[in-house]
């Protein structure tokens, strides 16, 4: 048996983060991001071997993305804590054509939530957010990694896109969202 699951995607500062919790409250998904799931590591006391060797590693204060080896062998270990009757919302993987194959012998994904946000207001977002990691410099090189590994896994899901205008207020996009997944009968 698998997970099932819906793919939250769309560059870094698009909101997908924001919408996911959202949605998840909505609609009880679980929100499972790999970018919560990393960062966490700074705060744990007690690191296994794989986390231990991952926070020696890890690059992402600099923009940079974990490698897809450490990414899965740590999402495996999460995702399997959950039940699996329990629906997921995805928010981080897959990042690389690489991780697509290996996440879907776990995880049936049943739709792809697109959030399509212009490039310079994502990087207003993200100077806003104020995050160590969200520097301008860091912000265009995440974009930059963004169109060159992560923009042609759309390509593998294609029949599955659900495009978002993520350009509008909060409740605009996530209202959006329901609508279109109801109307695709995803819920």
């Amino acid at each position: 048996m698998k997970y099932s699951g819906i793919l939250m995607f769309g560059p870094p500062a698009s909101g997908k983060g924001s919408q996911a919790q959202l949605l998840a409250s909505n609609l009880g998904f679980y929100h499972f991001s790999t970018g919560e799931m990393f960062r966490s590591l700074k705060e744990k006391k007690r690191l296994n071997k794989l986390e231990q060797e991952i926070l020696d590693t890890m690059t992402i204060d600099q923009g940079n993305y974990v490698s897809d080896k450490q990414t899965l062998a740590l999402f495996k270990q999460r995702v399997y804590e959950l039940p699996i009757e329990q629906k997921l919302l995805l928010d981080g993987i897959p990042r690389t054509l690489a991780q697509v194959n290996p996440l879907n012998k776990i995880v049936d994904v049943i739709a792809l939530i697109y959030i399509q946000v212009p490039e310079q207001e994502l990087i207003q977002r993200s100077l806003k957010r104020g995050r160590v990691d969200d520097g301008e410099g860091v912000v265009k090189k995440r974009l930059k990694i963004y169109q060159e590994l992560t923009h042609p896994i759309l390509e593998k899901y294609s029949s599955r896109i659900i495009e978002i205008n993520g350009n509008q207020t909060r409740e605009e996009v996530q209202n959006e969202i329901i609508r279109k997944l109801r109307e695709n009968k995803i819920i």
